[in-house]
């Protein structure tokens, strides 16, 4: 249900957000991800992190929350009994752009995508597995590899479903969920208004924000990461959840403001993260969130994912200030003896 998008420029190695201006009110339309073909399954646990982090003091008020996005239908289908053939391959082009983490739009390969009536293709990118195999209730469907650099696929003989992924390293097993079945965390209005440098809620929207969905298989619990980088070449989402590897998570492009994403199911407070940016001049570069709510402290760098809980009790205060006009408030100002020398 993904298309894929292209970068506006060249590349950069910067990683920042745009100046805010004026806008209505009603701007931070962030829509929830919703799974590309059903309910998705968290991931397991994440690696803990014992270090302290500090806030960046911007606490969200009491009632300002994302707008929530619909439930996500899912139409049902039974597992085939037999091996599904094998997957049809992107051009060799694509897949070897997909593996070095320069294609910028990541969706358009991976995930669930229709091939025909009553069957899809399932791609999935596993750097490093042994083996990968898709459940399907409950039903397990090996998938073959596609590219040696860690992408495996196969077709199967249904609709769009609900599905995992059982994932094999070195003998161990676990099943995680697909980061590439899932539509974008930003919606239209929020990238009109980015693109136009107007959006006055880009903490809503940018950053990385822990969102938990209930769908017909659970609660979905993940993290979305979006930052806006509009001359990158490519960006991909680094932290402690892939052992700081970069070669698991590309992001893609959303288009014309320059803003890349990806919704990472499993990822939760307390994860640390950067930015890998790729430059104009072909360069790698590890770049912490400008929009981060929490980061490590000095000299370590990574972002922090965190999500607030502090409770906002000034509307007393909001009030009063609404009912008196600006030029009968008082204003204290401080001066220093050469502070302008």
């Amino acid at each position: 249900m993904s298309t894929s998008q292209h970068p506006t420029g060249d590349g950069s190695d910067q990683a920042a957000a745009p100046d805010q201006a004026a806008t209505a009110s009603e701007t931070a339309n962030a829509t929830a991800p919703i799974p590309a073909t059903a309910a998705e399954v968290p991931t397991g646990a994440q690696t803990a992190d014992t270090r302290t982090t500090v806030t960046t003091g911007r606490g969200e008020r009491a009632g300002a929350e994302p707008a929530a996005a619909p439930s996500p239908a899912q139409t049902q289908a039974s597992a085939p009994d037999q091996a599904p053939p094998p997957a049809p391959e992107p051009s060799q082009d694509d897949l070897d752009r997909l593996v070095a983490g320069t294609h910028s739009g990541p969706h358009s390969i991976l995930g669930a995508h229709p091939v025909g009536p009553g069957r899809i293709v399932i791609r999935t990118l596993r750097p490093e597995a042994d083996a990968v195999s898709v459940i399907i209730e409950g039903e397990r469907h090996p998938l073959a590899v596609v590219h040696p650099g860690g992408i495996f696929g196969a077709v199967l003989d249904t609709g769009p479903t609900d599905y995992r992924i059982e994932v094999s390293y070195g003998g161990q097993k676990v099943i995680v969920d697909d980061p590439y079945r899932w539509l974008p965390t930003l919606g239209e209005l929020d990238l009109h208004l980015l693109g136009e440098g107007r959006h006055e809620q880009l903490w809503n929207v940018l950053g990385a924000h822990v969102r938990s969905y209930d769908t017909p298989s659970g609660q979905v619990t993940g993290t979305s990461f979006a930052v806006w980088a509009p001359k990158a070449r490519a960006v991909r989402i680094v932290g402690d959840f892939d052992y700081w590897s970069g070669r698991a998570f590309p992001m893609r492009s959303m288009g014309g403001p320059g803003i890349w994403e990806l919704f990472v199911p499993g990822v939760g407070d307390g994860a640390r993260y950067k930015f890998q940016i790729l430059g104009a001049d072909g360069e790698w570069r590890d770049k912490a969130d400008p929009m981060a709510f929490a980061t490590e402290v000095p000299p370590a760098t990574a972002s922090v994912v965190f999500t607030s809980e502090h409770v906002w009790h000034d509307e007393q205060w909001l009030a009063q200030r609404a009912e008196t006009p600006c030029r009968c408030r008082s204003m204290r100002c401080t001066w220093a003896r050469g502070a302008w020398a």
